[in-house]
């Protein structure tokens, strides 16, 4: 893509991750300010020759800059947020939406209160590695054992990646 041509995706990222008109679903709504903190620090340092703010003056648009795009255009159908979370960055989460909605919303950090995060019905991918590691493909707190949890808890840090290349989004990379 030419230099204006990310330069004016980069602007309409702006203007719709500011956008707060009231016809946006609250999901949405939460995927522009996502990627309205990923885009004000990433700013190109100029029109003629930009370098990455954000970067110590890498090359610009960099690959936050590049995903914040993505999240802020309405046009997509599908986004993938992803990546470590937790106290020690040991864990691991992923939020899935599709046109503007939120499909699914999972986080592993290994506290207490992971569970309170969670939207959506199982992924496929999660339903499939549950079978795998010989437990319910969804998650019944009648039927798992602490040893159950622990199973899933410790193959969970690792998914976030994993999804994220079998929904074919990769956040590594933007086709």
């Amino acid at each position: 893509m030419a230099q204006h041509q990310q330069l004016t995706a980069y602007e309409r990222a702006v203007s719709n991750a500011g956008s707060t008109c009231p016809e946006i679903s609250r999901d949405e709504r939460g995927a522009r300010e996502l990627a309205e903190r990923r885009l004000a620090p990433h700013a190109p340092s100029d029109r003629t020759s930009p370098a990455c703010q954000g970067c110590d003056g890498g090359p610009w648009p960099c690959s936050t800059v590049q995903r914040a795009i993505k999240y802020a255009d309405p046009r997509y159908s599908r986004h993938l947020a992803s990546g470590p979370v937790g106290a020690q960055g040991d864990g691991s989460a992923w939020l899935v939406t599709e046109h503007s909605k939120v499909v699914r919303r999972y986080s592993e950090t290994g506290e207490g209160e992971d569970h309170l995060l969670t939207l959506g019905n199982p992924l496929t991918f999660e339903q499939t590695r549950r079978e795998e590691l010989g437990l319910q493909p969804v998650w019944d707190a009648a039927l798992e054992s602490e040893d159950d949890a622990d199973a899933w808890q410790w193959a969970a840090f690792e998914h976030a990646p994993q999804i994220a290349q079998h929904l074919g989004t990769s956040p590594l990379r933007i086709n």
